[in-house]
């Protein structure tokens, strides 16, 4: 078993390395957590100190407060489901939220997609051949129904 080691990170701004090789940035100033292991992904973990993220204004002054500039935003309306939903790409306007959804995966470069949770799981999906990701908001009462 590795050592979970903390230290300063002088090329993140000050930002903490919390890591196992090391595998998530901690960004004090955004309250963010973000996956060292993606390079070419930006991936993130907020608290409730970043404010109610399933609301779509907090989400964008989230993104534009990080210098973050998406094409497309996508959220969910999780309801503790097996759902999982394809965002369309052709859908007018800059934030999508999907109905009835607890996971999302998408292909499509420059979307940010977004679960939440507290006492669940979420789990992050990456294939770097297809280049596909996806987010899924995974429960008790959604992993029973499976």
């Amino acid at each position: 078993m590795k050592k979970v080691s903390v230290g300063e990170d002088r090329n993140t701004r000050g930002a903490i390395k919390i890591a196992f090789n090391p595998m998530f940035t901690y960004y004090p100033e955004q309250n963010s957590i973000s996956s060292s292991l993606l390079s070419s992904i930006v991936s993130g973990f907020t608290t409730r100190d970043s404010g109610d993220m399933r609301k779509i204004q907090t989400v964008k002054d989230f993104f534009k407060e990080n210098e973050i500039t998406p094409r497309k935003i996508v959220l969910l309306e999780q309801i503790h489901s097996i759902n999982v939903s394809v965002p369309d790409t052709l859908h007018l306007g800059d934030v999508e939220i999907l109905e009835e959804s607890d996971g999302v995966i998408t292909k499509e470069k420059g979307v940010a997609i977004s679960v939440h949770t507290a006492d669940c799981v979420p789990i992050l999906f990456y294939d770097p051949v297809e280049y596909i990701i996806g987010a899924s908001h995974q429960g008790w009462r959604g992993s029973v129904k499976n």
